[in-house]
């Protein structure tokens, strides 16, 4: 699972930083949404434009919010 954030937010890097904590088994990658490799994601499942929250990218589906999006790839 991938979780795409907001690079520029402070609350979303603690928030990050969180989730790692309490993951020992490494289940989550992360990426920046401004990184090339987030931006590209976005993309490849044409998420909208100018995303600034959370993005959870699991079984080729990602999710904003509690909403699933099935892309179409």
């Amino acid at each position: 699972m991938l979780i795409l954030f907001d690079g520029e937010c402070n609350f979303c890097d603690k928030s990050v930083q969180f989730i790692i904590k309490r993951d020992p088994k490494a289940t989550f990658k992360f990426a920046s949404l401004q990184s090339d490799i987030g931006k590209e994601l976005l993309n490849k499942y044409n998420a909208p434009e100018g995303m600034d929250s959370f993005v959870l990218i699991d079984d080729y589906k990602y999710y904003v919010k509690s909403s699933s999006h099935t892309p179409r790839l």
